[in-house]
């Protein structure tokens, strides 16, 4: 038997409403999401097909928290509540992620650009 939940997100990266469904008896690792409604568009949304807005949302929240990850492993000597604390990230009307973490090197950002560049494709995030 299928035991299927819905969630109600609003992702802290714009201001859509979406439902999905997923099935709870699913490990975590392996669970998928899928898209059942559209309940608000964001303006920053409002030229996406409303079939396209959940996956170009998930992208968009998936992409900062990938960055947050990246930096984490690779500022190593801070901890994670001060990584967290020096995150500052934005989104261009364009959706391009730009990211800063106070108090980094250029070299640290050069690295964090990098894996960016490597594991989201260039162009997707910008480290200032």
């Amino acid at each position: 038997m299928v035991n299927m939940k819905t969630t109600i997100w609003r992702p802290d990266t714009c201001g859509c409403k979406l439902e999905y469904e997923w099935d709870a008896d699913e490990p975590e690792e392996t669970r998928t999401h899928k898209f059942k409604t559209l309940h608000v568009k964001c303006n920053a949304h409002k030229n996406i097909a409303d079939s396209d807005v959940y996956d170009v949302v998930r992208d968009e929240n998936t992409r900062k928290n990938k960055v947050y990850k990246y930096a984490k492993v690779l500022l190593t000597s801070l901890e994670p509540q001060e990584i967290l604390e020096k995150y500052i990230w934005s989104f261009d009307s364009s959706r391009v992620l730009h990211v800063s973490f106070i108090g980094t090197t250029t070299a640290q950002k050069n690295q964090i650009r990098s894996i960016c560049n490597s594991e989201l494709g260039v162009g997707k995030v910008v480290v200032e």
